[in-house]
Parts: C-alpha cells; structure tokens; sequence
C-alpha cells in the first residue's frame, strides 16, 4: 500500500522509527464494526451522512488519514456501546499515524486506555504509546522554527502516563529506567536520579535493576564533583556501589562498582589531604586538626598519591614539631606551603589566644548551636555515629490487625540489607526508631465493565474489571537510647496497585506486603542517607 504522506520531514522520521505493517494492522477484531445504529446517520449542513464506518474505510483505501481520523473521532462519540466507542479511538489513533500526527496519536490512545481499558487490547495500546514517545525522541523539533532540538519532554509525559497506568506491570521496570534516562537527557538531574533509584528498589530482580544502580552511583559522584567533592555523597556512592557488589557479584557491571569504589577512596584522601593543607596555612594554623586528617587520608587509600604526599607532610610536620621543641624561646615554627601552592601574606600568623578570643554567655552559645542545627544538612550538624539500628515502637490505630507485624518485618528485612548498619535488639542498638501509622486506606482507581445493560440485561456487572490502590502513611523519628530526639518526627508512605480478585482477603494482604515494603525501604535509606 502506498503510504504518502503530506509533509516528507515528518513522515520520513515516522516511518523510520515504526514499522508500517504494525502501524497500519487493525487496532482490534471487532465484530460490531457497521451494527451500531448510531453510525447510520444523515447528510447535514456541514457533514455527510451515511455509514460512518463505511466512509472511514474509502478515506483510509484513499490514503486521506486525517479525514479518516475524523470521521472514526465522530463515530466514538455517536457510539451506543462502550465496545464500539473504543474500537472506534484506537483505529482513530492509528490514522492520527499514519498521518504524521504523533501528539494527537498519542491523546487517542490516552484516552482509550483511561475510558475503556478493559475493552480494548490494553498492552497493544501501551506499546504503541512507547513507539510513539521514542518518535518523539529522534524526531527533531524547532525552537522559533529554528534551531533543532528533540522533543524529550512529550516523551516523558508519555512514560509517566504509562507508569501511572501500569505502575507494577511486567515492563514496569524497563518503563522506570528509560525514563530516568530521558529525565537525565532533558538535565533533570534530581528526578533522572530518584527514578533510577526507584527502578531497582522497586524491581530489585528485574534485568534492568544492576544498570539503574551503576547510573545512579555514576549521577551521585557527578553530584559530588559539583560541590567539591562533597564527602557525604562520595561516601553515599562508595555504600551503593558495596551494595552493588553485595547484590550482584557476578555480574558484567561489578568491575564498574569495583572501580567506583577506588574511585571514591582516592577522591576522599584528597578531600582530606586538601583539609589538612588548610590547617598547615599560617592563616589558619592548627597542626591537631591538620594531623587528624592527615591520617585520615592516609587511612583512606593508602597506595594513593595523596596518602604519599600526606606521609610526607607528617614527616614535615614531626620535624618542625621537634624543632620547636629544641628552641622553647622561639617562635612556633610554621611549615612552608606545598610548593605548588604560592605562599601568601600571613595575616594572622597564630589562632586568638583565650585572652583574646570572644566571649558568650552559656545562653549565646545555646542559640547559635540552635541556629546552626537549623541552617545546616543534617549530615553536617555533628550527628552522633552509628552502626546498629532497632525499632523501638510501632503503633497501629488502623484496623488492618496485621499490617503493624507485617511494617516491622518489612522494616528489619530492610536494615539487614543494608551493608553500614546491623539489626539490633531495642537493648543494645546505637539508635531507636520509633513509628506511629497515620492511615492505611484502598480505594478504586479504575474500573471498566466489559459488557453493558444491552448485552447481559439479568446480569450487568458480569464481566468487570477493577484496579485498586493501598496507600499507607506514617510518620516516624529516630531517638538516641537516652531518650534524646535525634531526627524528629518525619512522613513516609507507601503505596501498592492490586486487581478486583475472587478472594479480595488475599489481594489486601498483597497490597500490605507491598505497601509496607514500599513504605520501609524510604525509612531505611533517608535514615542512612541523613549520617
């Protein structure tokens, strides 16, 4: 069939990134195609009458698919039957196609996939919305008609609209990470990286999970290197790419998590080293301090070129200590910079004496440690260290009996997992948690009824299909064993999509277990993630 169409540009791109035959196979076998009586209509001032399914077919044979498309458009509005009136959008969407209209393809099958899912085939429609997004992808765009560009942004409104269709399907997780990778290519780093880490908390055994957990690690170093190697996102990286390991030791990525791991350490002792530098400058001299992270850069990679040059200014450092200590008349000896650096001009060659430095009242310094708490991350504000973690309550108002047993199982299954911290009993932890569940709720959130009051008059609701979600909101804080309140009260939630099911005991019990599972993995890592 000859498949010419008005504007080259646009059809060239399309016919590149589908398959005709695919694009131009029926949407759906549908026998009441030409039955439907509101398709028989009469000539009027501005429209023909006639069969309407008919005509659609001559303006396809023509190759006229926006008439086409308009004339299947008008006859889902007239249909009497749901069945029909979706047969009808699908075949519209397909002309929309084959006519080069991608945006108004895409809304056909929107539509058809929220008003009627159950009537039409619902995975052919999804997969036509990815081969669209994926057009929208290579097809160039214009900025003023003018500068090319690709149009990123329709397509990630198009996986968000299927992930939101189908959040737990079978080709959920590919879904989730090319997403994130259209997120990432549009600069939206912070979304590209939460959906990354979605793909393989969400799907921690799908294909896909190892990539997703390389690319975020890859995003949080980059993050790291804008902020001068930030050290609590390098260690974050170094922690996940353990995981990595710990998950997939075997795999063709682990030499990457390897790598990563050096990476970060090297990264590190050069972060040290470049404190310990600034606590060697006359400006700012502190040889305790200047030590401390000398060493740490030496514990940090210890065949590293900064851990050698940290040797060496131990060395320097010892010498002049020893020095000062030969001549107790003299001046403190200060070390020369490193010979890189240029010396600058000391100002202030000493730290104030006691005599000299400021004062406070005990009130002044209990504010200004308020304020700096409230001003500063929370990963900077001194928090105490921690390696075992326990929950200390859980109280459940709700009338999900199970769902407080279920939350705690899903809770420590999560801290075992994590590689820095262990599970420990309420008596012996470093840290309590404690949580109290606000609400767990279900409700419908589709529902489409395959057959209707024509075809099943005794029997209506015979063939129907409902599409439920559990949502599960908490809050919780973590407290030191003393009782003191290290992280205050914070909200969580965790969510699950389940079927209308025979049993719907059995489904419920499967939305806790998700919902939960949800809800604990987001505690556990913004615990970890706050030291």
């Amino acid at each position: 069939m000859n498949m010419t169409v008005g504007k080259g540009m646009i059809a060239a791109a399309i016919l590149c990134a589908f398959s005709l035959s695919a694009w131009l196979a029926p949407a759906q076998a549908a026998p009441e195609v030409g039955s439907d009586p509101a398709w028989q209509v009469e000539d009027g001032w501005f429209r023909s009458g006639g069969d309407l399914a008919q005509q659609a077919e001559q303006q396809f044979q023509a190759n006229d698919y926006r008439a086409a498309a308009r004339t299947y458009g008008r006859m889902a509005n007239l249909a009497s039957r749901r069945v029909n009136a979706a047969w009808a959008t699908m075949n519209m969407a397909e002309m929309e196609i084959a006519g080069g209209r991608l945006r108004q393809a895409a809304a056909a099958y929107k539509s058809a996939i929220e008003k009627w899912p159950a009537e039409i085939n619902f995975s052919q429609a999804v997969e036509r919305l990815r081969e669209i997004a994926e057009a929208y992808v290579e097809q160039p765009g214009t900025v003023l008609f003018v500068l090319p560009v690709g149009r990123t942004r329709q397509a990630i409104e198009i996986y968000k609209f299927i992930l939101e269709q189908a959040p737990a399907g079978p080709r959920a997780a590919g879904d989730r990470m090319r997403l994130a990778q259209l997120y990432r290519q549009d600069n939206r780093d912070d979304e590209a990286m939460q959906s990354f880490r979605e793909v393989f908390q969400r799907h921690p055994q799908s294909e896909v999970a190892p990539q997703a957990r390389i690319e975020y690690i890859k995003m949080i170093l980059a993050q790291a290197g804008r902020q001068h190697d930030n050290p609590a996102l390098l260690e974050s990286a170094r922690r996940e790419a353990r995981l990595f390991l710990r998950f997939h030791p075997e795999h063709e990525l682990a030499e990457q998590a390897e790598a990563t791991i050096a990476e970060v350490d090297d990264r590190l002792a050069n972060h040290y080293l470049g404190l310990a530098e600034f606590y060697l400058h006359p400006t700012h001299l502190n040889p305790s301090a200047a030590n401390r992270y000398l060493q740490q850069a030496i514990e940090q990679a210890p065949e590293s070129p900064a851990a050698r040059a940290a040797r060496q200014r131990q060395r320097q450092l010892s010498a002049a200590e020893t020095e000062d200590a030969a001549r107790p008349d003299q001046p403190v000896t200060t070390l020369p910079p490193t010979p890189e650096r240029p010396t600058p001009t000391p100002t202030r060659p000493h730290p104030p004496s006691p005599e000299t430095a400021p004062s406070y009242s005990v009130e002044a310094m209990r504010e200004m440690d308020v304020m700096e708490k409230r001003l500063l991350p929370m990963e900077l504000v001194g928090l105490p260290p921690f390696s075992s973690l326990a929950v200390a309550s859980l109280r459940n108002p709700t009338r999900e009996a199970n769902l407080g047993t279920v939350l705690l199982g899903q809770l420590n299954e999560q801290i075992m997992r994590e590689e820095t911290v262990r599970l420990e009993n309420r008596n012996a932890a470093d840290l309590l948690l404690e949580i109290r569940i606000d609400e767990f709720n279900y409700r419908a959130s589709a529902s489409a009824r395959v057959r209707d009051e024509k075809d099943i008059p005794d029997a209506i609701n015979t063939y129907s299909t409902t599409l439920y979600t559990a949502i599960l909101n908490l809050q919780y804080r973590v407290v030191s064993p003393a009782g003191e309140t290290l992280m205050d009260w914070r909200s969580a939630s965790g969510q699950a999509d389940f079927p209308g099911m025979p049993d719907m005991g059995m489904a419920r019990d499967t939305a806790i277990e998700q919902a939960a599972t949800d809800a604990a993995g987001k505690i556990v890592h913004e615990i970890v993630e706050a030291w």
